[in-house]
């Protein structure tokens, strides 16, 4: 199933918080960035930024993980 499909499946079962569901939004992200979809990996991972601060803490390794991205795609497009 593509990452959109989980996406929305694990949304609907979830809240659009859940840990697991900002795992899938990073992953889904990943995908565009690779595929070339730089723009909406950039703005998607912007979003989930603010999201990841407030249910897992500025220090959290998968926060940083997201900036790391922001950084290197940031530069790349």
């Amino acid at each position: 199933m593509e990452y959109r499909g989980l996406l929305t499946e694990a949304t609907g079962r979830l809240s659009e918080r859940h840990p697991n569901v900002l795992d899938l939004r990073f992953g889904l992200a990943l995908a565009l960035a690779k595929a070339g979809q730089v723009t909406e990996a950039l703005s998607t991972w912007t979003l989930l930024l603010g999201d990841s601060v407030e249910v897992r803490g500025e220090r959290h390794g998968e926060t940083r993980k997201i900036r790391e991205q922001l950084e290197y795609w940031g530069t790349r497009e």
